[in-house]
């Protein structure tokens, strides 16, 4: 990691700690607490999901009592740490992602971009993530290796595509791909990208899944253009 990224984010991390502390209304930290015991450990994941699940009926409170957010709001990763930080003060940024890592990988909950407070949020749902730049110009591979994680368990190949092999011709949307291999899984899309073909590259691309179509972060849409054929992939 360069040291311009490592400090971006030792600063967002002090600038965090010295916010205003955010809270459930009604849910006390002895509240929490005994939440917590319910559950079978008394880690990171598990308070997350009880995070999560307050998160959906409770709103968020200022510490003069001022309300802060409505409930079922989508979060961004500074507001959960400083609810989270509220009950739990030991909890660092690291483990807090770390966290957050892990119940994406669960499909307990996903994250994507927000245009409405432009930052990145985390939300409960079992969609696949959306990778974007957040608000601090970090990609979560960015978070990942600051986590001291392994980008790949985020975006593992769960199955093998099936189609013709292709080699990239052209870039497409501020892509840097010309030159990579993959499979082409849809020709001719026409009833939804506008005679679009789905590639999914042998790669990690920080693409998306195709519409589930293909692995996670290695597909992309592109014209006929923009490859060409080089051999018949077997079934």
């Amino acid at each position: 990691m360069t040291k311009e990224k490592r400090q971006i984010f030792e600063n967002l991390e002090k600038d965090l700690l010295s916010q205003e502390k955010l809270y459930f209304i009604n849910i006390s930290q002895e509240d929490f607490i005994k939440m917590l015991d319910k559950k079978s450990e008394k880690n990171v994941l598990n308070i997350l999901k009880i995070f999560f699940s307050i998160n959906n009926n409770k709103y968020t409170m200022y510490l003069n009592d001022t309300p802060q957010c409505n409930p079922s709001r989508r979060r961004s990763i500074g507001d959960i740490f400083l609810i989270v930080t509220y009950y739990f003060p030991e909890i660092t940024l690291k483990e807090l992602f770390q966290g957050l890592f892990n119940l994406m990988k669960e499909k307990y909950i996903t994250s994507d971009y927000c245009t409405q407070i432009k930052k990145r949020v985390y939300y409960r749902s079992n969609f696949n993530f959306i990778e974007y730049i957040d608000e601090n110009n970090l990609l979560l591979s960015d978070w990942m290796e600051y986590c001291e994680m392994d980008i790949m368990l985020l975006f593992p190949k769960s199955k093998p595509p099936k189609g013709k092999r292709v080699k990239i011709l052209k870039n497409i949307d501020g892509s840097d791909v010309i030159g990579l291999f993959g499979t082409l899984i849809i020709e001719n899309y026409s009833s939804y990208y506008n005679e679009c073909n789905l590639i999914e590259f042998d790669s990690f691309i920080y693409g998306h899944d195709g519409d589930g179509l293909g692995n996670n972060g290695y597909c992309w849409w592109f014209s006929k253009d923009c490859y060409e054929i080089i051999e018949e992939k077997n079934d």
